[in-house]
């Protein structure tokens, strides 16, 4: 054997050694970095369970995505899992406990303590966690996380990000062309070879691979992928199965304080959540009945909720939530405490709800919900925001006139016939012929021309805000529920999107989900990319309003035109998002989520959402990998049109 065959040789004997070792023992952190982008629930495991187990990662504000987590990696900052020797260690106990893992800590002056706030995939918002009186011990974090993610970050500095020595660590590899021994994870950045004889040598190293090594035919490399993803995937869930209660545990930069509405209502949720929630058994045709039921009397500990659908049993991780409040906020738009027309209603004035407390309900059922990461009602009038936020209402008059009730018709068609007079000799004319706002506290027997926008003003106030002041002071009262209403006068524009009616677009609904596709090139991804087009131009033709069904009518909801027992539905942009996430508009920290694929299912199939985790997931066959595009969306349009947020058949 020559020399270059030997060093070949060694070469091929360490990486065996070092791929066994990575198999073998999944104690190692660094084994387990080297796994992570496959399986990122594999980390450094504790195989004897002698204690409570967490789980430990690097990150700012947000949650890392796959490059910010390759750099904290690299840092020594990267998801490891390790075993508390006390389950009852103090918080000085706990402080050096990680520092001896995390040496960098040691420079941060002290940690807090976060967990991520809103369900689904990709990054999330971190809200801080507040100690105790103790500080930070492992029976407090226990009690306040239970098995949700926690993450720590240093107190008062930034951390050092530059390379660990750790990820220099591994088996010794030489290098084939100088003999010289190093790490496994520093061959690739080695580079020894000569410009004159690189392409030689590279012909040569080939050549030896080909000749000695195993087949390395395409079907054979795609055998071992898939034998490898399999093997990743059995283990992440015998993981996840093993330490399904594990607490996840981050370091990253020093907090800043709120920025945003999204972030502000994420610290406000955590800070009233308990181990208790608002447990709500709920009908979808009934929906908001019964939560006024629930919440009457409700003395609110907690934010909390978890919530079942008749007849739909399912554990509650966010999605049943989020649909609970969509369908509760369409049905106020038909209920007895608002009128006018969407997408621009105020409240009715109705003494019996009012005595009921049901305004004061609404305003705590839009707190709850922004509380739980969904959206407001967005159908409320411009001025009664306005009002509400306390900001200015700077709308021209004949906007303000626009949005009057459809009750009031007679008065409007007065007050825009006023708003058209161009000279005093016409005003009063039109004035002579308004005696309506004597009743609306404009009681001058005569109300000059120059103050023609003044009295209109007047007028529309009246119709709008102060005909119902009572329902809105009840309604402002529930809304301050957990400080919300606080909150959100703080963020006055952020907070006017939630309440008022806004239009989501194409990229709304698509750009969310992600699609997980196949190995690029294969036969399966061809199909995969063929199923995201049909989705886009679904998209399309769902804007354009050109998907419709006529069907029976069971409980009189959603119909746009009725016929005897039937109605014509028309599909929008709205359901599509409720469908796949539980929500008819993107809440204030937005949404993150996939599109999953199914190869090898029957013929007749059928798209499926997981309203928890955000995902859709389509199965490959003719009625969704058509060429046709219309037989997607006919096919997409019956799935959602038969699912339960209808109640038709």
């Amino acid at each position: 054997m020559s020399r270059e065959d030997d060093r070949l040789q060694r070469a091929k004997d360490a990486l065996k050694n070092a791929l066994q070792e990575l198999e073998s023992e999944p104690q190692s952190s660094s084994n387990a970095r080297a796994t992570a982008t496959r399986s990122p629930n594999i980390g450094v495991v504790d195989q004897q369970r002698q204690s409570a187990t967490d789980d430990f990662r690097v990150n700012e504000t947000l949650t890392p995505d796959r490059a910010r987590s390759e750099v904290l990696t690299r840092a020594g900052l990267g998801r490891v899992r390790l075993v508390f020797p006390d389950r009852k260690a103090s918080h000085q106990d706990l402080q050096k406990f990680l520092e001896g893992k995390f040496p960098k800590l040691k420079a941060a002056g002290g940690f807090e303590v976060l967990r991520a706030h809103g369900g689904g995939g990709g990054q999330r918002t971190l809200v801080p966690l507040p100690p105790s009186n103790e500080g930070y011990t492992v029976p407090y974090l226990k009690e306040r996380l239970n098995s949700a993610v926690a993450y720590i970050r240093p107190l008062q500095a930034d951390l050092d990000e530059s390379s660990s020595n750790e990820m220099e660590a591994g088996p010794m590899v030489p290098c084939i062309y100088c003999n010289e021994e190093m790490p496994f994870t520093k061959v690739k950045e080695h580079n020894c070879i000569s410009e004159a004889g690189t392409s030689q040598d590279l012909k040569d190293a080939d050549a030896i691979s080909l000749d000695d090594g195993p087949s390395t035919s395409n079907s054979q490399a795609k055998s071992n992928d898939a034998e490898q993803i399999e093997a990743d995937l059995r283990l992440a869930r015998r993981l996840e199965e093993e330490f399904n209660d594990d607490l996840e545990i981050l370091n990253t930069t020093v907090l800043s304080a709120p920025t945003s509405l999204a972030q502000e209502l994420a610290v406000a949720g955590l800070k009233s959540e308990s181990s208790k929630s608002v447990d709500l058994y709920v009908q979808r045709s009934k929906v908001l009945s019964n939560v006024f039921e629930e919440l009457k009397g409700q003395k609110f500990e907690t934010a909390k909720l978890s919530v079942e659908f008749v007849g739909e049993p399912a554990a509650d991780t966010g999605g049943p939530t989020r649909e609970m409040f969509s369908i509760a906020f369409q049905q106020a738009i038909d209920s007895r405490i608002t009128r006018g027309a969407f997408p621009t209603m105020t409240f009715m004035h109705d003494q019996s709800a009012l005595a009921a407390g049901e305004y004061k309900m609404f305003g705590q059922l839009v707190a709850l919900a922004l509380l739980n990461g969904a959206s407001g009602p967005h159908f409320l009038l411009p001025s009664l925001i306005h009002f509400v936020l306390g900001t200015p209402d700077e709308q021209d008059v004949a906007s303000l006139i626009e949005q009057l009730p459809l009750e009031n018709h007679d008065i409007k068609k007065k007050l825009e016939n006023l708003n058209s007079c161009e000279d005093p000799k016409q005003w009063n004319e039109a004035m002579s012929n308004f005696d309506e706002r004597f009743d609306m506290g404009i009681n001058s027997a005569t109300v000059p021309f120059e103050k023609k926008e003044e009295m209109l003003k007047a007028a529309v106030k009246h119709i709008m805000l102060s005909s119902v002041a009572e329902e809105i002071y009840s309604f402002q009262e529930g809304l301050s529920l957990f400080n919300v209403l606080g909150i959100m006068k703080k963020y006055t524009q952020q907070a006017f999107e939630e309440l008022a009616h806004v239009e989501i677009k194409e990229e709304d609904v698509r750009k969310p989900f992600t699609p997980i596709f196949s190995v690029k090139g294969s036969t399966k991804r061809a199909s995969e990319e063929l199923i995201a087009y049909n989705f886009n131009q679904f998209l399309k033709k769902v804007r354009q309003g050109a998907i419709t069904r006529t069907v029976l009518d069971l409980d009189g909801i959603l119909a746009t035109t009725s016929s005897s027992n039937e109605i014509v539905l028309t599909l929008s942009l709205n359901d599509v998002l409720q469908f796949i996430t539980g929500s008819r508009y993107v809440p204030p920290g937005g949404i993150e989520g996939s599109m999953l694929f199914v190869h090898d299912t029957l013929h007749g199939a059928r798209a499926k959402a997981n309203t928890c985790g955000n995902t859709v997931t389509f199965p490959v066959n003719k009625r969704y990998s058509s060429e046709n595009s219309s037989e997607f969306t006919s096919n997409f349009a019956d799935d959602i049109f038969d699912g339960p947020a209808y109640g038709c058949v």
